[in-house]
């Protein structure tokens, strides 16, 4: 949870006195909450038709297992949303806001040494006690192999466009770096390969999330229904050409294009320290990118190669496409998708969706 609360100068006493209230007296009224819990579920409705936005959340599903909980929505769904109480959200708050565990950052005109008495008078005690924190739950690990390939279709009845999402597991958290090199250099491939041969809607996206249980890798993009199992032949074209050993020179160029973004990262993390009071939160986070910059630079061709060929196959991965399952099950596609299964109604959809079952 962020909390994110300015004041103006000559307005802090005021200031810090309904910050105090608010961690040492919370208070909710139902008419209030019942109004933030409409305007939520209604927020968390509306992407729902989005093809995007469904085909990450089944992928994820698909990909993790429902009851992982990086499947789960992370902003709830609106059934959850709408059956809180206010004890529930209260015991969450405490939970979530112990004073010994929060951490509070200042910027502006104030001096650290000067606000931090003046926030314990309001708030209360900040020091830490490390025996105080609850422990992190523990996170069910990815899978070190990618599973053999299944196709799930989401039905987008009489839509024109498909969305396809292709994810692999198999990179542990220590390949990070690595990983982002692999997903430039598959990136590059497709559009050299893919994004003008197949007319694509938008370019491809790769995405890698790295969390303590492990990384996935997947590429993404919108393509015109009948072009979508020529689409994946492609794919599974590109990735089966990268497992094989992607030459020094690709994985050098590739690490120049990320290297050359980190380079501007820096750059504005110490534009961002200049404009601070203090810059000890600019000094840090330029400090990591840079330990970031000499990561990647570590990178060697070795590594991407193995990475590449434990990782990346035609045969493996998750699948999903969200889109008409009439034309993709038709003679255009070749009926060779391999879907397992569709949810056919819009209806439907939304329903598994919001109650996080899809």
């Amino acid at each position: 949870m962020l909390l994110d609360f300015e004041v103006a100068p000559e307005q802090e006493a005021e200031g810090l006195r309904v910050l105090g209230d608010f961690f040492r007296s919370p208070s909710i009224e139902a008419d209030d909450l019942e109004v933030a819990k409409q305007f939520r579920a209604n927020w968390l409705a509306r992407p729902f038709e989005e093809p995007g936005v469904i085909g990450s959340r089944v992928n994820r599903k698909k990909l993790l297992g429902a009851m992982h909980p990086y499947a789960w929505p992370h902003d709830g769904t609106a059934a959850e949303i709408r059956a809180l109480k206010a004890g529930d959200v209260l015991a969450a708050f405490h939970r979530v806001a112990e004073l010994r565990r929060i951490r509070i950052a200042t910027a502006g005109s104030c001096d650290p040494e000067q606000i931090r008495p003046r926030l314990e008078r309001a708030v209360g005690d900040l020091r830490g006690d490390a025996r105080s924190a609850a422990p992190l739950p523990a996170i069910p690990p990815l899978p070190t192999t990618s599973p053999a390939r299944r196709v799930h279709l989401v039905d987008r009845p009489q839509s024109a466009l498909s969305h396809v999402r292709w994810s692999w597991t198999g990179a542990t958290p220590t390949e990070r770096l690595t990983l982002r090199v692999l997903a430039e250099l598959l990136s590059s491939r497709a559009h050299v390969r893919i994004a003008r041969e197949l007319q694509l809607t938008e370019d491809y996206e790769i995405g890698y999330v790295g969390e303590r249980a492990g990384l996935w890798l997947t590429i993404s993009g919108r393509v015109v229904s009948t072009r979508t199992a020529e689409l994946l032949r492609e794919i599974g074209s590109i990735v089966d050409d990268l497992a094989s050993s992607p030459s020094s020179a690709a994985i050098d160029s590739a690490k120049t294009r990320v290297l050359g973004r980190h380079v501007l990262s820096i750059e504005r993390a110490r534009d961002l320290s200049a404009l601070l009071a203090r810059d000890t939160f600019g000094d840090f986070q330029s400090d990591q990118l840079s330990r970031i910059e000499d990561g990647i630079r570590a990178v060697s061709t070795a590594d991407v190669q193995v990475l590449a060929k434990r990782m990346l196959s035609s045969r493996t991965g998750t699948v999903v496409i969200v889109g008409d399952e009439a034309t993709l099950r038709g003679p255009a596609c070749g009926r060779r998708l391999g879907c397992s299964r569709a949810v056919r109604s819009r209806r439907q959809r939304a329903q598994a969706l919001t109650s996080g079952r899809a």
